[in-house]
C-alpha cells in the first residue's frame, strides 16, 4: 500500500503547479491544501517512507535557501546602505516585539513577525521583472538579510526549547559558537586550499556528467552540515541552510549546481515536504473563525511591521512610495513562515491552535501580496534603474 500512497501524493505534486498557474497562487499553497484534502481519503501522513522524504525535502530546501544567499554582495554594502538595512532590521524586531505585547500574542509569534525570506519573493520578482533592477536588488538584499536574521533566530529559539536551566542553554550555545567558528576556520582553509588546487574544483562543480558529481557533492554537504547540527542538539534544518551558505561562500559561480538542485529539490522532494505540513491539518480548521481571525490579524501585523520598518529605507529609495510596495514584497516568507511553525510544533515551542493561524497566515499572505504585486506593475509603471 505504501507506494499507492507515494503515487497518490506524486501525482498531486505534479498536478499542483499546473493548476496554481491558473488561479494565480504559489505552487507551494496548492500542495499545502492537496495534502489537507488527500488525507481525508488516505492516512499518508502515518506513512514512514512518505514522512522520510518530507523530512529530506525540508533539508533540501533550507540548503537551497542557504545556496541562493549573495554574502559577497551583503559584504560589499557600503555605510550608507549598512545604516539603511540595519535600520530596517532593527525597526523590524522592536516593531514585533511591540505588537506582541500588544494584541497579547505568545511569545513566538514575535519571531513569526520577524521571518523573512527570499524563497519566492525571487520568483515573483522575476516574473515582474524587477530582479536586475535596483528596487530589485533593494528587496532581495533585505529578504537575504532578514532570512540569515530569521535563522539566527529559530536557531536561539531551538537551544531555548531544548534546554533544561540555565546552565544547559550556556552550554548549548556555547555549542553551537564552536560549531559556527568550526564552519568558519574550516571554510577559510578549504578556501585556501582551492586557492593552491583549482583542478579540486571539478569534484564539487562538475554538472552533466553521468555521474552529476556536483550534485552529490552538494547533497552529502547538506547531509554532513544536518548531521553535526543534530549531534550538536541543534535543528538539522538549520545545518543544511548553513551548508548552503558555505557552498554559495566558496563557490560564487553555482548557478548551474542551483539550477540542478532546485530542478531536484522543487520537482521531487520539496513538495513531498509541503504536502506533509497540509496532512497536519483539516479544512475545519480553516473555517474555524477564530483561527481565520487570528491568522488575518497575524497577517496584517506582519504587513504593519514592514510599513514601518521600511521607513528606514526612505533615503535608499528614489521615489517615496516604493516603500509601500518593498513592505509588501517582505510580507509573504513562505518557506520560512511553514519552518517556523514546523518547528516550533516539533519542540513544543506551540500547540497545533497555535500553528494553524501561522499557517494560514502563510497561505494568505503568499496569496495575496504577490498578487497585489503583480498588479500593482501591470497597472502603473515602477521606476526601473
Amino acid at each position: 500500500m505504501v507506494i499507492v500512497y507515494l503515487m497518490a501524493a506524486a501525482c498531486g505534486a505534479y498536478c499542483m503547479p499546473i493548476i496554481c498557474r491558473r488561479v494565480m497562487i504559489p505552487s507551494s499553497v496548492g500542495e499545502f491544501f492537496f495534502g489537507m484534502f488527500i488525507v481525508i481519503f488516505i492516512p499518508i501522513g502515518e506513512v514512514k517512507e512518505f514522512h522520510l522524504l518530507s523530512e529530506i525535502g525540508f533539508l533540501l530546501l533550507m540548503y537551497i535557501a542557504g545556496l541562493e544567499l549573495d554574502l559577497d554582495r551583503i559584504s560589499a554594502l557600503n555605510s550608507g546602505e549598512i545604516r539603511s538595512y540595519g535600520g530596517y532590521l532593527i525597526l523590524l524586531v522592536t516593531v514585533s516585539l511591540a505588537f506582541t505585547k500588544l494584541f497579547n500574542f505568545p511569545s513566538f509569534f514575535a519571531l513569526v513577525l520577524m521571518t523573512s525570506a527570499i524563497g519566492l519573493l525571487y520568483p515573483v520578482l522575476k516574473d515582474i521583472k524587477l530582479v536586475k533592477t535596483s528596487l530589485g536588488q533593494t528587496m532581495i538584499m533585505l529578504g537575504a538579510m532578514g532570512e540569515i536574521l530569521t535563522l539566527a533566530l529559530l536557531a536561539a529559539a531551538s537551544i531555548y526549547a531544548k534546554a533544561e536551566g540555565a546552565a544547559d542553554i550556556l552550554l548549548q550555545a556555547a555549542g553551537f559558537i564552536a560549531f559556527i567558528a568550526a564552519i568558519f576556520i574550516s571554510t577559510k582553509l578549504l578556501k585556501l586550499f582551492l586557492w593552491w588546487h583549482p583542478e579540486m574544483l571539478r569534484f564539487f562543480m562538475t554538472v552533466g556528467n553521468p555521474t552529476e558529481t556536483g550534485v552529490r557533492a552538494n547533497l552529502a554537504n547538506m547531509f554532513i552540515f544536518a548531521g553535526l547540527s543534530y549531534l550538536l542538539g541543534i535543528e538539522p534544518i538549520l545545518g543544511a541552510f548553513l551548508g548552503g551558505v558555505i557552498f554559495a561562500k566558496l563557490f560564487a559561480d553555482r548557478e548551474e549546481i542551483l539550477e540542478r538542485l532546485s530542478g531536484f529539490g522543487y520537482g521531487f522532494l520539496i513538495p513531498f515536504f509541503f504536502i506533509e505540513v497540509g496532512t497536519r491539518f483539516s479544512f475545519r480548521d480553516f473555517t474555524n473563525t477564530s483561527i481565520l481571525f487570528k491568522a488575518l490579524v497575524l497577517a496584517g501585523a506582519i504587513l504593519l511591521v514592514r510599513v514601518v520598518s521600511a521607513f528606514a529605507l526612505i533615503r535608499t529609495v528614489e521615489m517615496k512610495r516604493e516603500v509601500l510596495f518593498i513592505a509588501v514584497s517582505q510580507s509573504f516568507p513562505l518557506t520560512m513562515l511553514v519552518a517556523a511553525a514546523t518547528m516550533g510544533l516539533n519542540n513544543s515551542m506551540i500547540d497545533a491552535s497555535a500553528a494553524s493561524p501561522i499557517i494560514l497566515c502563510a497561505v494568505i499572505t503568499a496569496t495575496v501580496c504577490p498578487l497585489f504585486m503583480k498588479i500593482v506593475c501591470r497597472k502603473r509603471e515602477i521606476a526601473l534603474k
